[in-house]
């Protein structure tokens, strides 16, 4: 006999109940997480500015955390506590007392997470890197590092930045960190793709030229250049590869080549050349 459809009311609630429980769940997490929110910003900031340094490893798993919640599936962070966690995350580099060298894993982490965080992160590690204390040759590392986590964010708003550090830079690893993270944009729309291209491979043959140039091979500028070369040479064609969909061009001059013959085509269209 077929069930009324009285009988059937209890059954149907309860197998609504069963399936908005855990969503449910989610939200009231996230909620509970986004109230604790001011209270664990604080103890992030009690753990970096101890006078002691001993609790940078405490500090470190707070980072993780924050970025597990910022980067769920149901993120329990809205866009406005994100900029609150990167601005806390920033205090690392601006208002912690500075790490030696060999403590510097706590600045790692930082620029790690602010990485994940998108555009609230990427504000803060362009700030970072621009400040005059990381300056120094000791923090090389951390700078090209800084870079690379800025290109994953993926930030529009910084292409202009990232061209700008590897076209301008002086420093090798800046050149080779910033031209490696430009490749995190091989999913941004053609015009930004080109114009970053552009840049590139201008920029790669004028540093190609100069470690080419018909001049004893020891003068010193002939070889800063063939330095700058040797470092720049595999990140950036993978760069490169990944924004123009070319693999198989390995040279400066065969990427010029190229530009010069396909710079106003459709990259994208499945049977470029």
């Amino acid at each position: 006999m077929t069930r009324s459809r009285t009988a059937l009311r209890p059954v149907l609630a309860l197998a609504l109940f069963a399936a908005l429980a855990p969503a449910q769940g989610k939200t009231d997490d996230a909620a509970k997480k986004g109230a604790d929110l001011p209270s664990r910003i604080k103890a992030f900031q009690e753990a970096i500015f101890d006078k002691k340094l001993a609790k940078d490893e405490d500090a470190i798993q707070m980072i993780d955390a924050f970025v597990k919640d910022a980067t769920a599936e149901s993120p329990a962070m809205a866009a406005k506590e994100k900029d609150a966690v990167a601005s806390a995350i920033g205090d690392v580099f601006f208002k912690a007392k500075q790490r030696e060298k060999e403590r510097s894993g706590i600045y790692t982490a930082a620029a790690a997470g602010l990485g994940q965080l998108g555009p609230s992160g990427a504000k803060v590690l362009v700030r970072a890197f621009e400040d005059p204390k990381f300056r120094k040759k000791e923090w090389v590392d951390l700078r090209a590092s800084l870079l690379r986590e800025v290109g994953k964010t993926k930030d529009d708003a910084q292409v202009r930045f990232l061209v700008e550090r590897a076209t301008r830079d002086k420093d090798d690893e800046v050149l080779k960190a910033a031209g490696e993270a430009l490749g995190n944009y091989a999913g941004a729309k053609l015009p930004v793709r080109r114009e970053i291209a552009k840049e590139l491979i201008n920029k790669y043959n004028e540093i190609h030229n100069g470690a080419n140039a018909n001049v004893d091979p020891n003068d010193p500028m002939v070889k800063a250049r063939r330095d700058s070369l040797a470092a720049i040479t595999d990140p950036w064609n993978t760069t490169l590869a990944k924004l123009t969909g070319q693999n198989d061009l390995r040279q400066a001059p065969e990427w010029l080549r190229w530009w010069n013959k396909n710079k106003d085509e459709n990259w994208d269209r499945k049977d470029k050349s």
